[in-house]
């Protein structure tokens, strides 16, 4: 068969042909011819294979190009370089050993080319936004949403503000609800929320909240208050104990009634007023509070309660990530933060 006939769907060009028809020294009869020369007629010789080899790359005949869930680079590798191996047999008779490794280096080398070209399919990027966008189609306002890998396969994890779902590889079924893990007994989907409220909270930073407590904490609360909430007042009653136990409390203002509200504009005044500890203490026990206008994040706090679906006041999250709905009668509330046995140390 002649340089370019067709066998098995293929032109039978570069090393095949060469294969074919003897070694390089047969080829390349010139004894002076120096190895850089014969290289580069080997390196034209190749040109063909290495053309075919690519386009057939691009034209999916690879098939770890495009692979279904549960894809492992693994399989796309053994694929690819089986590939190659068909493409560019290794072995000619006769040849020079020089020749056999220049080969061999450069049929290597378009292997890894080949993986290159695949390379989105191992990261899994294409899949994320492929099944993202099956997400946005279903529910256009999933477009804000993050979409990755959950540590259950072939599941992938959604979040949207801080809501946690899940989602299958195909982008077809939606899981709502937590995910378990049974070897540990724990609650993975409680603590990737626990995570999101404290990284809000970071975001919101301290100097825009109203604290109370040590420098030097033991633990550290979070909590959505009410200045018209008869449970926020049980709570704030409790306060000074907290923090001789050395328990840092943060206020964030919730007026249930919404913006704009009477509520809403109390706790602006509280803001506003130049000891604001005191204003809430005041506040909360149903006093008269001077009514300012200033800057103010109390919006800010309220939008974030909405985020986190704080439904009722108060609303208290731990420093490590657990949320309470509603008041606890002190010396329960100290023993869920570990500090029931230092009650004897308190004054």
């Amino acid at each position: 068969m002649e340089n370019g006939a067709v066998s098995g769907g293929r032109p039978q060009t570069g090393m095949r042909y060469m294969a074919r028809r003897g070694s390089a020294r047969t080829m390349y009869p010139n004894a002076g011819l120096s190895g850089w020369a014969i290289s580069r007629k080997w390196i034209r010789a190749l040109i063909p294979d290495i053309a075919w080899s690519v386009k057939a790359s691009l034209g999916q005949r690879m098939k770890g190009c495009v692979h279904p869930p549960g894809w492992r680079p693994v399989q796309a590798i053994s694929i690819i370089t089986a590939n190659a191996a068909e493409i560019h047999p290794w072995r000619v008779f006769n040849q020079p050993a020089r020749t056999y490794f220049m080969r061999r280096g450069i049929s290597s080398t378009f292997c890894l080319l080949g993986l290159l070209l695949c390379a989105p399919a191992f990261s899994g990027e294409p899949d994320v936004k492929q099944i993202k966008a099956e997400l946005v189609r279903a529910f256009p306002e999933l477009s804000r949403a993050t979409v990755k890998a959950s540590p259950a396969p072939a599941l992938y994890e959604v979040e949207m503000d801080a809501q946690i779902f899940y989602v299958t590889a195909d982008g077809k079924y939606l899981l709502m609800g937590d995910m378990m893990d049974l070897s540990g007994h724990s609650n993975l989907t409680e603590a990737r929320r626990a995570s999101l409220s404290q990284r809000f909270f970071d975001e919101v930073g301290e100097q825009n909240m109203i604290v109370m407590g040590p420098k030097n904490p033991k633990r550290t609360i979070t909590v959505f208050t009410d200045v018209d909430c008869p449970y926020c007042a049980k709570l704030h009653h409790d306060v000074p104990e907290l923090v001789k136990h050395g328990v840092k409390v943060r206020y964030l203002m919730f007026p249930r009634a919404g913006i704009g509200s009477e509520t809403y504009k109390r706790s602006v005044a509280v803001w506003c007023a130049e000891d604001r500890v005191k204003a809430i203490g005041i506040a909360k026990s149903g006093g008269k509070i001077d009514m300012k206008t200033c800057k103010n994040p109390v919006e800010q706090h309220f939008t974030l309660g909405e985020k986190l679906r704080v439904d009722g006041t108060p609303t208290i999250f731990l420093d490590n990530g657990q949320r309470i709905g509603g008041y606890v009668p002190l010396p329960r509330f100290l023993a869920m933060l570990g500090l029931a046995g230092d009650s004897a140390k308190v004054p």
